[in-house]
C-alpha cells in the first residue's frame, strides 16, 4: 500500500483520532489481521475487537456506497473546529443512518433534512445531535395532527 497522507489522520483531541482515506483502509487491514489472531487464541477481548472491526466495515462499506450517491447531498457546512463533537442527550452524535431510523424516513431523505435537522459534517459525514432530531420530529408528528 501507498503512504498515508498526513491529512487522513487527524488528532481531534485526548483519545479521539480520525482516520480517513488510505489510514482508514490500512486500520482496518490491521484490526483484521489481529481479529484473526485474537480469534485463534481464544482472546478475553473478542467481543470488544468484534465492535471495532465492524465499526470499520460499516465505514468502508458506506465510503463505497458515497461514491455511488448524487451530488445534492454534499453540503460546504463543516463543524466547528473544536477540537471534538458535543452533543445533548447522551452526548453521542447519531449518523445519517440512526437519525433516519429514529424519523423513519430514508437515509437520502435525512440528507436531504441535515440543515433543518442542525446537521453538521464531520470528516465528510452529516452528524447530528439526537435532541435536534427529536426535536424535529416532535414538531412534523405535531404538524400531522393538526
Amino acid at each position: 500500500m501507498s503512504d498515508v497522507p498526513i491529512r487522513d489522520i487527524q488528532v481531534l483531541g485526548p483519545g479521539v483520532i480520525l482516520l480517513q482515506g488510505v489510514a482508514a483502509i490500512q486500520a482496518m487491514h490491521l484490526i483484521d489481521s489481529g481479529y484473526r489472531v485474537a480469534e485463534s487464541r481464544g482472546s478475553g477481548y473478542l467481543g470488544r475487537f468484534r465492535l471495532i472491526r465492524n465499526g470499520f466495515h460499516k465505514a468502508y462499506k458506506l465510503a463505497e456506497m458515497s461514491r455511488e450517491r448524487h451530488d445534492d447531498t454534499t453540503s460546504s457546512d463543516v463543524a466547528p473546529d473544536s477540537g471534538s463533537v458535543v452533543c445533548e442527550g447522551d452526548g453521542r452524535p447519531l449518523s445519517t443512518a440512526d437519525a433516519a431510523e429514529l424519523l423513519c424516513v430514508g437515509v437520502r431523505q435525512v440528507q436531504r433534512l441535515a440543515p433543518l435537522l442542525d446537521g453538521f459534517v464531520v470528516g465528510g459525514r452529516w452528524v447530528f445531535d439526537r435532541s435536534a432530531v427529536l426535536a424535529y420530529d416532535a414538531q412534523r408528528k405535531q404538524r400531522k395532527d393538526r
